[in-house]
């Protein structure tokens, strides 16, 4: 059995269960969705990435409801949990993120078509090496709190590791979903045909609805872009911040003390991820949406 748990971290836990529970639910009802109808849902590539994104965030968030239920029930897994709980959450962090490099660059890779097969066989390799590095680390140094590895070097390397991944993932779904936005609101205003489809479908029955079309057409993009480029930072850079912090202080366990009010808050703001991922699928896919909510479909 575990030492008695202050009521800060009661309530710590309790928090953190709770916006993991959540975000599992979410993700229940966007993969029920897919499962609904794969046929329509997943026909496309760009679907498959979304679909792939949400089954990592369901798969951690039903990881971190165990440690944090196990824990406030009174049960001590540090011997063999711990461990293994703090090496999946470092690779499902880079496996979110690499999701998310995948995501953006599909959606420029729509618009923009050459460099896609190079792109991802690059990606996808210097991710692999940075995985198994993060695994060699916990085998070395394996964790005794569900977050870092035991000792140093392998924490600093650990810590190296994935600042780098944070801030490459940044940058590059910023490029694409900047870049996307850019060359989707230029062909619509300047390919003939785009337009055409939504005097087609009677979305638009002159070029003055064309324009109020294309100017909503854009603002969601625009929106959609930010969200998703503000989302990874806000869910996951304070946190790095505070890791760097306890890394660098002189004395570790001061730190966490001194600090138990702003780690709390930090480590929601991760959890917020697999909360944030789901929500924003439904959001701004109408398709998803309708298959999730089935107790409104005929």
């Amino acid at each position: 059995m575990s030492a008695a748990l202050t009521p800060t971290q009661i309530a710590d836990y309790a928090l953190q269960l709770s916006v993991y529970a959540i975000g599992a639910l979410l993700c229940t009802a966007v993969l029920a969705a897919f499962v609904r109808a794969p046929r329509v849902l997943l026909a496309t590539r760009l679907n498959r990435w979304v679909a792939a994104v949400v089954v990592v965030s369901f798969a951690w968030s039903i990881m971190r409801v165990a440690v944090f239920a196990m824990t406030l029930i009174g049960v001590d897994p540090a011997n063999s949990f711990y461990p293994a709980s703090a090496c999946l959450s470092s690779v499902v962090v880079l496996i979110i993120f690499v999701l998310n490099i995948s995501l953006a660059a599909e959606r420029y890779f729509t618009v923009r078509i050459d460099g896609r097969k190079w792109f991802f066989v690059i990606v996808y390799s210097t991710w692999a090496v940075i995985l198994c590095i993060v695994i060699r680390i916990y085998v070395t140094a394996p964790s005794n709190d569900t977050v870092y590895p035991s000792k140093s070097p392998e924490i600093e390397i650990w810590l190296s590791t994935i600042t780098l991944s944070f801030f490459v993932t940044v940058i590059m779904t910023t490029f694409f979903y900047t870049s996307t936005y850019y060359a989707t609101s230029y062909q619509l205003s300047q390919n003939p045909q785009l337009l055409e489809v939504f005097l087609a479908d009677g979305t638009a029955s002159d070029v003055s609805d064309l324009i109020r079309v294309q100017e909503k057409v854009e603002r969601k993009l625009f929106l959609q872009c930010v969200l998703l480029s503000v989302g990874i930072v806000v869910c996951y850079f304070p946190f790095l911040v505070l890791n760097i912090s306890y890394v660098a202080a002189g004395s570790r366990i001061t730190f966490l003390i001194e600090n138990m009010n702003t780690t709390i808050v930090f480590s929601v703001l991760v959890a917020m991820d697999t909360v944030f991922t789901p929500a924003l699928v439904l959001f701004f896919k109408q398709d998803v949406r309708e298959n999730a909510m089935f107790w409104k479909r005929s």
